[in-house]
């Protein structure tokens, strides 16, 4: 996944959709966007382009403490994930019923997984415990 700042912009030079339900009728998956996210409230939901389609950026929190979540559309159940099937070497986690790879460092957390179609990364300067709690949210 590549994303750029001008991944934030649409072909007219314009920023994409902006706020829950604008993102969620631009993007073709189920937009999970709760209010809040293991404890931090919902700060914004915009809409941005990931591998030429467009997905969902939401934000949790402010400044370090803050969560972001990107949900893309992903392979249907039982194909090829965008990393061609092959393990990435992150370490396992179980998120409900799906499993996940998580990398913890000393800045940060990030989670990925994926569930019903849809791809998930939960990344932000929390421990591994705070991007667990707020993948079992979504």
């Amino acid at each position: 996944m590549n994303l750029t700042p001008a991944d934030l912009m649409g072909p007219d030079g314009k920023t994409k959709a902006v706020g829950a339900e604008a993102v969620s009728a631009a993007v073709d998956f189920p937009l999970a966007a709760p209010q809040s996210l293991a404890g931090l409230p919902l700060s914004e939901v915009q809409a941005i382009e990931v591998d030429n389609h467009t997905a969902a950026l939401v934000t949790y929190g402010k400044g370090l403490g803050g969560i972001a979540v990107i949900e893309s559309k992903g392979e249907p159940e039982g194909e090829a994930s965008d990393h061609g099937g092959e393990e990435l070497g992150l370490p396992k986690v179980v998120i409900g019923n799906v499993k996940g790879e998580e990398l913890d460092t000393a800045l940060g957390s990030a989670l990925h997984f994926s569930r019903g179609g849809v791809d998930y990364i939960l990344v932000g300067s929390v421990p591994p415990a705070a991007v667990e709690a707020a993948a079992r949210g979504l």
